[in-house]
């Protein structure tokens, strides 16, 4: 079995939902239990995937995602983590938003990286992780050191100097050297060579303390009301409902695995796991597809990218 890495960029917000909500939001997203980070299951990928290389053909579908119609044949030969967030957007005073990560999931990053056999594709990722200034402890924001103008607003040296200002909270910062070579070598893998948004992410990719990390992914997700009007009495029975998505601009990251077919009599370029992965590679949809809940909506939809995929170019 071999590995490869995806990421995931949401072009409009995303609902993977987790069914009714215990609080005040009636349709919650999908959330890691220990950390309370927002996810995309692993079987959502999966059907989905399935479903955007159907004009593959069935048999060889079947082969690669396992059978629909009799599940006991014989299982798919490629799989999918749960896809885990990378990089959370959130609004500034200054530079309009910011894309904002923490030491712990710089550190769940490297470890998949690790398992995936990436660690070529990442030098900048390692050298950045044993910088003093990255630690779980801190309490600064840290910065790329040559975004200060694009991100600080000026304040007196007696009020503690430059801040940057995330939503209503004005908070100290830091230089963290290595972020910009960092930021500028992931943001290929993430958005393609010489995109735009590659240039945008290398300047305004943070690293937040873990509390302040944590309570944005918590509470500055959006939360839209929604209400279903019965078409004969022009009123509604149900009342506001509250549905919550990952903003535009989230960026997420799985682990895929790729083994040969199990598939009696499957055609030969999937016999070997490194067979099966280069096909999945070279078939992927190259346009957006849609994840999760409203789809109707404009809602859900991202773009992929395979790190081998963009490695090769």
């Amino acid at each position: 079995m071999i590995h490869d890495m995806i990421f995931i960029s949401a072009v409009s917000p995303l609902h993977c939902g987790a069914g009714e909500g215990l609080g005040i939001i009636d349709r919650p997203v999908m959330r890691e239990r220990t950390t309370n980070f927002p996810i995309i299951p692993g079987s959502t990928l999966k059907g989905v995937l399935r479903d955007e290389y159907a004009s593959i053909g069935k048999s060889v579908v079947d082969a690669l995602f396992g059978p629909m119609d009799d599940g006991s044949k014989y299982a798919g030969c490629v799989s999918f983590s749960d896809a885990a967030l990378f990089a959370f957007p959130i609004r500034s005073l200054k530079g309009s938003f910011v894309w904002a990560t923490s030491a712990l999931v710089l550190y769940r990053l490297q470890r998949i990286i690790e398992v995936a056999g990436l660690e070529a594709s990442f030098p900048n990722l390692k050298n950045l992780l044993a910088k003093r200034e990255l630690s779980s402890e801190s309490t600064r924001v840290l910065i790329n050191p040559d975004a200060k103008s694009t991100l600080l607003i000026d304040a007196p040296a007696a009020s503690g100097g430059s801040k940057i200002l995330l939503e209503e909270f004005s908070l100290p910062n830091a230089d963290l050297p290595g972020l910009k070579e960092f930021a500028s070598e992931i943001s290929t893998f993430i958005f393609g060579a010489g995109s735009a948004f590659a240039t945008e992410f290398t300047q305004k990719l943070v690293v937040l303390p873990e509390d302040r990390f944590n309570y944005f992914v918590t509470y500055a997700t959006e939360v839209v009301p929604n209400i279903k009007i019965d078409d004969e009495t022009g009123t509604s029975k149900e009342g506001l409902r509250y549905s919550e998505y990952l903003p535009t601009e989230t960026v997420l990251y799985c682990l895929a695995s790729f083994d040969k077919t199990l598939a009696a009599g499957a055609s030969k370029e999937l016999d070997q796991d490194k067979k099966v992965k280069a096909f999945l590679v070279t078939e992927k949809p190259k346009k957006v597809i849609q994840i999760g809940a409203d789809g109707t909506k404009g809602k859900g939809f991202v773009k992929i990218n395979f790190v081998s995929e963009v490695a090769k170019k």
